[in-house]
């Protein structure tokens, strides 16, 4: 049951839903807005209003522009982030090399062997890797109806049909490559998949499919590896340079590796920015292949749906042990939970939503830049509505998961505290 009470920042009458945050709906008092934290230091500002500033202008060139030609046409930025990274893979090859050579030329000259070893360590670092193939991955003999949905989505976008599908206990969705022969394989949150709406979820399926047709360039490779290279010489230099030290060479050997550092940061800053709004662009592209497929009104319901994350935690503690005394998953609790969330929750967590700004070390686009353009290019009807028929199935083939996802899920929460 609702209740009233006075802001403290304006004084106007609040609503206060037991169980929810309370805020006020006129000045936006305790919304959540001031969970990110704001970025101190001049170069820190800076950073953040070049990314606002670029993520503007590139979403009012996309609002007025064709959507279908967002895939192509990259920026010269494209071609200087690839010399950028090619150049860090060189040094890689070239801190390799002359690891052995200090060794095998100076051997057995104490010195040159730590300095060649620990070449040669820090270019094992940097070394290119796959992900894993994972275990448990679900067979299409005991998930045909899922698995019809999803080739569904590829074959109406003109993707050749996913084979490896797997099922994990994060709120999330993600695309992403395996092994050596770079297999696609598609994740599903359980939990955000129950949460969602049902054309919801094809407009989930199709972000993420999306993703290998959209020509994003930071999921490409090239860059991948240089940034995983960069991250391990920025690891390795500020580590050392954080450690105590004692003496003059001691102090100025911790100098040089700070201004390592810094140069190190500097050319994974400067590729980051160059990328910036081709990957941006390759994002909204995603956005725009989905909302073909699903509609603009589902896509735009995946957006409401990640709000409800910052409820599961808390619900799941409160009542897994109930979900044994009413014969139902924990996360089929959740789901009628999110069902019944009062549209004041619902709002606050809109406004909080929209309240994102672009930044150039963000994956995505803020929420509302991305409803924004979804708005300016409508789709009412998508090319692959399953029926009611074909959802009860898919739900009837995922029943049995869901059980294993929730104590999966309270574990892995446990496990972090």
């Amino acid at each position: 049951m609702s209740e009233l009470q006075l802001c403290p920042q304006c004084n106007s009458s609040m609503v206060a839903n037991p169980g929810f945050k309370l805020w006020c709906d006129s000045c936006n008092w305790n919304v959540g807005i001031d969970d990110v934290p704001e970025r101190s230091g001049p170069l820190s500002r800076w950073y953040a209003n070049l990314g606002k500033r670029h993520g503007t202008q590139l979403l009012d060139r996309l609002c007025s522009s064709d959507p279908g030609k967002i895939g192509n046409n990259f920026r010269r930025g494209y071609a200087v982030a690839t010399v950028i990274c090619l150049f860090v893979m060189g040094l890689s090859i070239v801190s390799l090399l002359f690891g052995f050579w200090l060794i095998l030329r100076f051997w057995p000259n104490p010195f040159a062997i730590i300095a060649g070893v620990g070449l040669v360590g820090l270019a094992w670092l940097q070394r290119p890797r796959m992900n894993k193939r994972p275990k448990n991955l679900l067979r299409c003999d005991q998930y045909p109806k899922l698995f019809q949905l999803i080739n569904n989505v590829t074959k109406a976008m003109g993707l050749p049909p996913i084979q490896l599908v797997g099922l994990n206990h994060e709120f999330n969705a993600s695309m992403s490559e395996v092994t050596w022969a770079r297999a696609p394989l598609l994740t599903i949150g359980l939990p955000l998949w129950k949460v969602l709406e049902p054309q919801a979820r094809v407009a989930l399926i199709a972000h993420e499919v999306a993703h290998r047709a959209n020509g994003d360039p930071a999921r490409t490779t090239l860059f991948s590896v240089a940034i995983h290279a960069l991250d391990q010489w920025i690891s390795v230099l500020t580590q050392d340079a954080n450690e105590q030290t004692h003496g003059l060479s001691a102090i100025l050997a911790n100098v040089v590796m700070w201004l390592a550092s810094r140069i190190v940061l500097a050319l994974r800053f400067s590729i980051m920015q160059l990328l910036f709004l081709d990957s941006q662009r390759a994002e909204y592209f995603a956005d725009f292949l989905a909302t073909k497929v699903a509609g603009s009104e589902a896509m735009k319901s995946t957006f409401v749906a990640l709000e409800f994350q910052q409820h599961l935690i808390p619900f799941l503690l409160k009542n897994f042990a109930a979900s044994d005394e009413k014969g139902e998953s924990a996360l089929e609790l959740f789901r009628k939970f999110t069902i019944a969330i009062p549209k004041h929750e619902i709002e606050r967590m809109k406004r909080r939503r929209m309240s994102e700004h672009a930044s150039i070390d963000a994956t995505h686009p803020p929420t509302a830049f991305r409803v924004q353009f979804i708005s300016a290019h409508p789709v009412d009807v998508g090319s692959v509505c399953p029926t009611d028929s074909e959802w009860a199935q898919i739900d009837a083939e995922l029943r049995p998961l869901e059980i294993q996802m929730s104590e999966r899920l309270i574990s892995a929460y446990v496990g972090d505290q």
